[in-house]
């Protein structure tokens, strides 16, 4: 975990690119590197800053954006400008699919729950994901 390591780890790098999975991690990581920011002196040491480029998805869509702390708005500050998440209603999933996303979300929704429910999707699983990926393609 990103958590594990020190703040000299951290301090070792000129630049942090990260592609974390999932908001708390993100969130963790741009505290972590604003709080290392020196401000004894009252404004911030620009030899302290290191900036974060972070990049992700969600869903379908992607971002990238780069945090420079005490220079740019923050993560916790640009959250709004996340695409929202788009849930697609089940008659369309199960009866009138157009789109792609549309039997990727009836094979994640219904086929899974149906097939096994007492197992959640793994989605870091090539298995559970090459699962998905064959149901999707069939429907």
């Amino acid at each position: 975990k990103i958590q594990d390591h020190p703040d000299s780890f951290y301090r070792k790098f000129n630049v942090i690119i990260a592609g974390l999975d999932n908001i708390a991690a993100r969130r963790w990581m741009n505290a972590t590197l604003h709080d290392m920011v020196d401000r004894t002196s009252g404004e911030p040491d620009p030899s302290t800053i290191i900036p974060l480029l972070d990049g992700g998805t969600e869903g379908f869509k992607g971002q990238a954006r780069v945090i420079v702390p005490f220079m740019t708005s923050c993560f916790d500050c640009s959250l709004d400008s996340f695409p929202p998440q788009v849930n697609f209603p089940l008659c369309t999933i199960a009866e009138t699919p157009r789109l792609p996303e549309h039997c990727i979300e009836y094979a994640m929704v219904v086929l899974w729950d149906k097939l096994f429910p007492d197992k959640k999707l793994d989605k870091d699983s090539p298995t559970d994901m090459k699962w998905l990926f064959e149901q999707a393609k069939e429907r």
